[in-house]
């Protein structure tokens, strides 16, 4: 998926560079007056950047094509979190240069998105103060969590549903300092009136749904959000021959990323049509899709990713996390082998001790030492290796038998 994307981007420059022109885009949030003297202050105090945590929300957009997929895109994650997704790799991009000589760039990402104002709940609440669009198919709500290449984590957030106007902000937690950026709302202004007719015609803050009561105006909310900022660099960027503020070196995605190891992947709950997602996810590009193992809450795992393997033929399928206790050993590894007979080199086994899947059924947490025995094993069948095994009190010598036959596979990595 990101090579795709990357893929899509180099295209549109190279069609400029061939007709001649500049192709002036850029993330305004890295120009925003706040995430700059963030920067500064950052550099003040040295020390590594430990976790990032920012959000874009506001009550709805008002354009129905950015609420259907084959005309947006995608929903509120990326039209909204690609904002403070840009200025968190920006400032780990600078923090790398600066403490280590290259840029820290992104390693892996989790997400989970919603709509939530699809749901039973919303629609009974009776009149809707945010704004909908009638037949929306992307998400009004995301929510990611990045994972970077030196270990540190920013948590970006994307929303259609929080009223109030819009909402910029990021939390900076470094190892030496704590920085709050609020593009907006913040308090340099704040205004009250009793009746939203007070204020006439004045524009007060984008995506506010009354002027009644207590808001926060901005003097100069293009300013404030780096737009002014943003075109002095595209005019100094052309008149000086050099890169942009925002350039995608500067924000640490460089060119060949996309030949690296980040996978995107999908999170589903176990269902007997899963397998509609894990086709939907492969035809966007989508690395892995993983599925939930929670008995008495969730279907079969196994069930889900042998139909799902059916359906689809390269995006990698896994469990998302197999609770060891749940099935002994040597049923797990059958389990495992046959859906690698389904989708040969496809597979993948994510393992965890079960505290939810556990919890249903009144039982703790399995000890890891207990997860590393199981471990043992289930890997040691896979091999297609003699193990021993101990069941009820007693130790046996157990191997998979008439392999020859191709009912399952032990060839295809797992």
């Amino acid at each position: 998926m990101l090579r795709r994307a990357l893929a899509s981007g180099d295209e549109i420059i190279a069609a400029c560079q061939e007709a001649g022109v500049r192709l002036c885009y850029a993330e305004n949030w890295v120009y925003a007056p706040p995430i700059q003297r963030a920067r500064r202050l950052l550099t003040a105090a040295g020390g590594p950047i430990l976790r990032i945590v920012g959000e874009e929300s506001h009550g709805g957009t008002h354009a129905p094509i950015n609420k259907r997929w084959e005309t947006g895109g995608g929903g509120s994650l990326i039209g909204k979190g690609c904002h403070p997704l840009g200025a968190a790799l920006y400032l780990k991009a600078d923090e790398g240069r600066r403490l280590r000589g290259r840029p820290v760039r992104p390693r892996a990402v989790m997400a989970e998105t919603a709509q939530l104002t699809e749901t039973d709940v919303f629609k009974a609440a009776g009149r809707p103060f945010l704004n909908t669009v009638p037949g929306a198919d992307v998400e009004d709500w995301g929510t990611l969590l990045l994972t970077f290449d030196d270990g540190t984590v920013a948590q970006i957030t994307g929303g259609d549903t929080v009223l109030g106007g819009i909402r910029n902000q990021l939390a900076v937690y470094a190892a030496r300092a704590v920085v709050l950026c609020n593009i907006n709302p913040n308090d340099v202004v704040q205004a009250y009136a009793p009746d939203a007719a007070v204020f006439g015609d004045e524009y007060l803050v984008e995506k506010l749904e009354t002027k009644a009561g207590w808001s926060a105006p901005q003097p100069d909310e293009d300013w404030m959000t780096g737009f002014p900022q943003e075109i002095q660099d595209f005019v100094e960027s052309i008149a000086h021959g050099r890169e942009p503020l925002s350039a995608r070196r500067a924000i640490g995605i460089a060119p060949g990323m996309g030949e690296e190891s980040m996978d995107f992947g999908v999170g589903v709950v176990s269902a007997v049509d899963s397998w509609k997602v894990a086709q939907r996810a492969e035809a966007l590009g989508f690395s892995h899709v993983w599925f939930a193992d929670t008995q008495l809450i969730c279907a079969d795992v196994f069930v889900a990713m042998a139909l799902a393997a059916e359906k689809t033929s390269r995006i990698r399928l896994g469990t998302g996390v197999l609770v060891p206790t749940n099935r002994i050993a040597p049923v797990a590894a059958a389990a495992i082998a046959s859906l690698s007979r389904l989708a040969p080199g496809r597979i993948d086994v994510g393992v965890g001790t079960g505290y939810t899947a556990r919890n249903t059924m009144g039982l703790p947490a399995m000890k890891i030492a207990d997860m590393r025995e199981y471990l043992r094993v289930v890997r040691a069948l896979l091999r297609n290796e003699m193990v021993e095994w101990e069941a009820e009190g007693v130790r046996r010598k157990i191997r998979f038998l008439n392999t020859e036959v191709g009912l399952i596979d032990l060839q295809a990595a797992v």
